[in-house]
């Protein structure tokens, strides 16, 4: 669940909440964010078609 959260924070880091949490939180988050969006091989989604 706590991955799937963090996914929830893409497109909202210009918000006043995003920039409220640790640096810590929010590297955690750009990593899976950008695990989904590049499809790395830590993402948990399969490339569209």
């Amino acid at each position: 669940m706590e991955y799937y959260t963090a996914m929830s924070w893409g497109g909202l880091e210009s918000s006043d909440a995003y920039k409220a949490l640790s640096s810590t939180k929010k590297a955690a988050i750009q990593k899976i964010i950008n695990n989904e969006r590049y499809t790395k091989s830590d993402a948990k989604s399969t490339k569209c078609p």
